[in-house]
């Protein structure tokens, strides 16, 4: 007789925020009973500098330990995991976890809003995925807006997903998501932060080889080092010495 799957992810805490360890595969199974189940569902993909931010801000810690499931983005994620409890879980990225699942709900005719990125890349996300999924039952919507602002909620009411993709970026996401998230009936709502840019194909992924090292952070790094250096140069020695401040307060 085969063995039932673990249907519940385990849980570990990463400064303060209830993490989810488990295989991409059991998370798309988690998603696709809530869409068939109606069941609502919230799911974040913390990397390492959300972590760090919820290490500082009892508002985000919270509101991350309210949602649903928050699972692993990227190495440094990984990593802190790792020196935290000796474990190698499975190393997630935010976009690699997304993309199968995706790829498998626009063939099939799932309902799915996005919501963020600029007007080119909405325009652009749109326009490439009909074409390749001739089936697909998408809307997208540009990101510059405020987080109270009305007129989005009724279009996304008027469409009815059974998915919404909110790639808002970090603070504006988690703050549209705490003001509204509770008045939407949408079983799946994702937390994607710059997810869309690259569904849209308007930021280029690392190669292969580089993603299977755990360096896509080099990759992003080199093309947009104005705005990300100080998020990986100085936020990850940040976020090493909270994990491992963490490590020694729980083994005295």
């Amino acid at each position: 007789m085969t063995q039932e799957p673990q249907r519940k992810p385990e849980e570990v805490d990463v400064l303060g925020v209830r993490m989810h360890l488990a295989p991409a595969a059991l998370f798309h199974a988690l998603w696709d009973d809530a869409i068939h189940s109606r069941d609502r569902i919230t799911v974040t993909a913390p990397h390492f500098h959300i972590l760090l931010d919820a290490a500082r801000s009892t508002r985000l810690r919270d509101y991350l330990n309210h949602c649903t499931y928050n699972h692993l983005d990227g190495i440094a994620a990984w990593l802190g995991v790792r020196l935290l409890t000796g474990r190698k879980p499975d190393r997630l990225t935010g976009t690699d976890t997304m993309l199968p699942w995706l790829d498998r709900h626009f063939r099939d005719g799932t309902r799915i809003y996005v919501l963020g990125g600029s007007l080119l890349t909405s325009d652009t996300l749109m326009e490439h995925t009909t074409k390749r999924y001739p089936g697909a039952a998408l809307r997208c919507h540009h990101g510059m807006i405020d987080a109270g602002d009305s007129a989005v909620l009724e279009d996304i009411r008027g469409f009815a997903p059974e998915v919404l993709l909110v790639s808002l970026g970090t603070t504006l996401q988690f703050e549209w998501l705490r003001m509204h998230r509770d008045a939407l009936d949408i079983p799946v709502v994702v937390a994607t932060g710059g997810f869309v840019e690259f569904l849209a194909g308007r930021r280029p992924r690392a190669p292969r080889w580089m993603r299977a090292l755990g360096l896509e952070w080099l990759h992003r790094l080199v093309h947009e080092p104005g705005r990300l250096w100080q998020r990986y140069l100085l936020g990850f020695p940040s976020f090493l010495f909270h994990i491992l401040r963490q490590r020694l307060r729980r083994a005295s």
